[in-house]
């Protein structure tokens, strides 16, 4: 049997440890997240290498193989998504490379395009289903419920 003070003793430990704990949880919920989709941020730097005139088989040694392709069109995004600390709010931000070529396979224009986090409510009140827009559960909840209405 355990003496009133060995009782104490594990009392206050457990109290700490508890105590440390909250504390924990406390700032882990202070801390922000990134997250990054599409094209490597750290490879951004690279698009300044694409230049008019280069050919398919140079661009992929540069960047490598489109994300986007659509006709003659390379289109590389890259889409940062932040979760600012203990907010529900999201931020967003995207940079966009649009390599587009003529009938030879050759670089005829390249044109980076840059969304700024303010400029993306506009985004939001489109019908276009962006991954990390739409996806909250407040828009499943609400499609599931839009749909029955």
């Amino acid at each position: 049997m355990l003496s009133f003070s060995a009782m104490l003793r594990r009392s206050v430990m457990l109290l700490r440890f508890l105590a440390i704990c909250c504390a924990l949880c406390t700032l882990t919920g202070c801390l922000s997240r990134v997250q990054y989709n599409g094209y490597p941020s750290t490879n951004i730097k690279l698009w300044d290498n694409v230049k008019e005139g280069a050919s398919k088989t140079e661009i992929i040694n540069v960047l490598g193989y489109p994300v986007l392709e659509e006709d003659n069109n390379w289109i590389y995004p890259s889409c940062m998504l932040q979760k600012v600390a203990a907010s529900i709010f999201r931020e967003y931000s995207c940079d966009v490379l649009k390599v587009a070529f003529d009938a030879d396979d050759n670089v005829e224009t390249v044109v980076r395009l840059h969304t700024p986090t303010r400029s993306l409510h506009k985004v939001l009140k489109s019908k276009t289903s962006i991954t990390g827009i739409h996806d909250g559960v407040w828009r499943k909840v609400e499609r599931v419920f839009g749909a029955a209405s």
